[in-house]
């Protein structure tokens, strides 16, 4: 009784600290189609491909945050659909790291192995080539299964930022990377291969209020805060430097680990001298911005082979006088003045993304117009699903009216109950694929 009385506490105080502290860092970060819960299967299930969880920006990992869980807060997704016969596992990439280095992170926790960041990116960027090695969730992805003698595929199933980390890992497996390659090339070195291409390893990729094309909140406030990162950063040494454990800022590749003997004034100096704020296109900050999501779209592509799926959310509503949207009043508290910013935010700056009322509907986090699929810089195709997926084209799967960001995954909200039924029918979709 005492440890189960100990316990429920820890998860109290966890739900208060995260509710308080990660939804404030939220902030550095159309017509709405109702739908309540994913598509019902196709069929009976083709394929065995396993589940991969990736979460969004600031998110966290299973052995961390007092052990509230990122995917279902005081419920565990990943557990529960283990349990119902789908292998399923859990990354956990840099909070506030671009998303070509979480992609990378990405690839190496799945497969094993020590992260490669690149050569070139590592060296354009200013920060260590590799980082932390993994003996790998699924060592057998990419390979030839013996009994159906079809490649090892995984399926992706992205929140938030998530959703940019999964289209740049499948680009670069599919595709790799012709700047990488060049690099490694001249100096007769084996490049990973992530960056190798010609790998068909991803089954499907399904995004949840993922901002394909940026988010305005990540306009207006780095704006406002223009040394976000610095400040970020600077957090992120004073919380290693109590030892505390609950949250991995992974940032071992700009060098922003504690050593065991390095003295706390020597590590404060080293953290504030440090490139990773000053580094503005390698972190999330810009992949999340309209201009850093346009970049990104340029390069990268719904690759043939792949099934891609998009999930919406939107909790804003009309003004009564004007076009301007503002919070339901089911919205999360901490994501009410940010969605009422972005319900009335545009900008037509040169050089900018331009942003028009076209953008003002959102989920308190992420404008509402960007998540059913990459549009500005793109030739990816969406296209409204209707009842049988497509290979290698965004299938608009609708948006769930009256959800904040957090919603799908039942974090803080608890408005829409238990997020185990929802993500049983997605776990049973996307195992009806054929292969």
């Amino acid at each position: 009784m005492a440890n189960f009385m100990k316990h429920a506490i820890k998860r109290k105080i966890a739900v208060l600290i995260i509710s308080l502290g990660f939804g404030l860092l939220q902030s550095l970060a159309v017509n709405a189609k109702n739908i309540e819960n994913p598509a019902a299967p196709i069929g009976p299930r083709l394929n065995h491909s396993p589940i991969i969880l990736l979460h969004g920006f600031s998110g966290w990992g299973r052995d961390e945050a007092l052990d509230f869980n990122y995917w279902g807060g005081i419920v565990d997704v990943q557990e529960h659909l283990k349990g119902h016969d789908f292998q399923t596992f859990t990354t956990a990439s840099g909070p506030f790291s671009s998303s070509w280095d979480r992609a990378c992170e990405i690839f190496a926790q799945i497969k094993g192995g020590t992260v490669d960041y690149g050569k070139a990116h590592s060296k354009n960027h200013g920060h260590n080539r590799f980082g932390k090695t993994f003996a790998g969730f699924y060592p057998e992805w990419g390979e030839v299964d013996n009994d159906t003698h079809a490649i090892n595929k995984v399926h992706l199933i992205a929140h938030s930022q998530g959703g940019l980390d999964a289209r740049i890992l499948v680009q670069l497996l599919s595709q790799g990377h012709l700047e990488e390659q060049k690099s490694l090339v001249l100096d007769e070195e084996k490049f990973s291969l992530l960056f190798n291409g010609n790998n068909d390893w991803v089954h499907s990729v399904t995004t949840l209020s993922a901002p394909h094309d940026g988010t305005t909140l990540a306009s207006s406030v780095f704006r406002l805060l223009p040394n976000h990162q610095e400040v970020l950063t600077y957090v992120s040494s004073m919380w290693s430097a109590m030892g505390l454990p609950a949250y991995d800022w992974k940032l071992s590749q700009w060098g922003l680990e504690r050593a065991e003997d390095e003295g706390y004034d020597e590590f404060r100096t080293r953290v504030e001298g440090s490139r990773f704020w000053r580094a503005t296109r390698d972190n999330a900050a810009w992949y999340l911005s309209p201009e850093g999501a346009r970049e990104t779209n340029g390069w990268v592509n719904a690759q043939p082979n792949v099934f891609y799926f998009s999930y919406g959310s939107q909790q804003t509503s009309e003004g009564w006088f004007n076009d301007d949207h503002e919070p339901d009043m089911g919205m999360f508290a901490i994501f009410r003045p940010f969605a009422k910013w972005m319900g009335e935010y545009t900008q037509d700056s040169p050089n900018r993304v331009i942003i028009d009322k076209s953008w003002f509907p959102n989920d308190g986090v992420v404008n509402t117009i960007s998540m059913d699929g990459p549009k500005n810089n793109s030739d990816d195709r969406i296209v409204a699903y209707a009842g049988m997926p497509i290979r290698g084209v965004w299938n608009d799967m609708g948006i769930l009216q009256g959800w904040d960001h957090f919603d799908y995954l039942g974090q803080f909200n608890s408005d829409y109950g238990d997020p185990r039924p929802f993500f049983d029918k997605l776990a049973n979709y996307v195992g009806a694929l054929p292969e």
